[in-house]
């Protein structure tokens, strides 16, 4: 048993025996409220840490029961009713008997933290969120304290919900187009409506008002965010005030360059999926698909993952190029042979790329063939093989799939992650 498990159990002991003892008792065991003359403590609850670390939630409530939401920005405020604040400090009648910290049971857990102040007196607790419900069946401190946070969160919630400025807000983000050529400029719009009865506001700690982030699809090392996130952001504060039924437009250009892994550059032929939204006011994000391409090649492409194949349980890959006429018009492929597509597999971990890993083999037949693509078709062309002929072998690997029709050359690539066949 743990030591705050034993000092809980004899606590409860000595506060049940003798119970026409408890004039004398009432000193150690500290049943009353806590706070003399029936002042009531002010509360400071805290919540941070977790995998990404930093601050979450930060709630104050004073002590005539003024509840602060300090994590948001602006600062958000509610006042709560007498008998509201009575029922919140009621739950902290033995907040003093607690012990100040518990073992730690959690290595990316959020931390909790409770602190009352009073007349002559400040009290701390602090638990992590493994013991605080893992254990909050089993020791009875762990309960109480679980009930207090439980309290604590609603109440924040409850700020957050009422009292947020930009509450009833709408937005819809878009871009120009779902093609675009290298370096072409690509227009981002970020519409904010209000469609309530009075004035909306949303309040950022930073000129910046908007982002957005990319990610080109079947390369996980890609990403770029605009803007660049810097800490401190020094820059003035900012803010969109809307009146009833007014609408407004913020508008980016972005001339696809981005800045990753400190080199500058512009986005490459491929396939992306655009995140956007505002900085601040907790509207939904918007996400958007879109390439860049080759504006004298009348098609795209992206090479498509085997979920099924990746898996150790199977002992082949199939590989997959999906093509799209993006043009208004039908376009004709001519095939010297039945092979459609040429399959290379490489190393990714040597950037150049690193030794060829797997070749598929080539149809030397004399089978020309034709696909007419008509305008907006995708076509999706595939070629299967055996796991055992990856040699050497490596999880992550780089494949480029090229079109062999003999119009104009077309090819792409993408991280492929390759389970070894067990």
């Amino acid at each position: 048993m743990s030591k705050a498990r034993t000092q809980w159990v004899w606590y409860n002991r000595v506060c049940s025996i003798l119970p026409f003892l408890v004039v004398l008792l009432l000193p150690a065991c500290e049943i009353l409220d806590p706070q003399p003359s029936g002042e009531r403590p002010s509360i400071l609850y805290t919540v941070s840490g977790g995998f990404v670390g930093g601050l979450h939630t930060q709630l104050a409530v004073t002590s005539n029961g003024k509840a602060t939401l300090k994590s948001s920005y602006p600062l958000l405020e509610l006042q709560l009713s007498d008998a509201e604040h009575a029922s919140l400090v009621g739950r902290f009648v033995n907040f003093k008997q607690l012990p100040d910290n518990f073992p730690s049971q959690c290595i990316d857990g959020f931390i909790f933290r409770i602190e009352l102040q009073g007349s002559g007196y400040s009290k701390s607790v602090v638990i992590d969120e493994c013991t605080l419900y893992h254990e909050k069946d089993s020791i009875p401190a762990v309960a109480e304290i679980s009930s207090m946070v439980a309290a604590l969160d609603s109440l924040a919630q409850r700020v957050h919900q009422t009292k947020s400025p930009w509450i009833g807000l709408t937005a819809d983000f878009s871009i120009d187009g779902d093609v675009f050529g290298l370096a072409e400029p690509i227009t981002l719009r970020y519409v904010i409506t209000n469609p309530t009865s009075i004035q909306r506001a949303i309040y950022f700690p930073h000129l910046s008002q908007f982002w957005f982030g990319v990610d080109r699809y079947n390369l996980p090392s890609f990403h770029y965010m605009y803007p660049v996130p810097t800490y401190p952001d020094s820059s003035a504060p900012s803010e969109i005030v809307l009146s009833p039924g007014e609408r407004k437009e913020l508008t980016f250009v972005w001339n696809q360059r981005v800045q990753t892994q400190g080199t500058d550059s512009v986005l490459g032929i491929g396939y992306y999926l655009l995140h956007m939204n505002l900085s601040a006011g907790e509207l939904p994000m918007k996400e958007i698909w879109f390439e860049v391409l080759d504006r004298n090649v009348p098609i795209g492409g992206v090479v498509t993952p085997d979920a099924s194949g990746e898996n150790s349980e199977s002992p082949s890959y199939t590989f997959a190029l999906s093509v799209r006429n993006w043009t208004s018009a039908s376009v004709v492929l001519h095939f010297p042979s039945s092979q459609i597509i040429a399959v290379e597999l490489y190393d990714l971990d040597k950037p150049t790329p690193g030794p060829l890993l797997y070749a598929g083999p080539r149809v030397t037949d004399s089978m020309p063939s034709v696909v007419t693509l008509a305008p907006g078709e995708v076509r999706t062309f595939t070629h299967v093989a055996d796991k055992s002929d990856f040699v050497p072998w490596y999880m992550w690997t780089y494949a480029r799939i090229r079109l062999l029709c003999t119009d104009f050359n077309f090819s792409r690539d993408g991280q492929l992650r390759i389970f070894k066949h067990r």
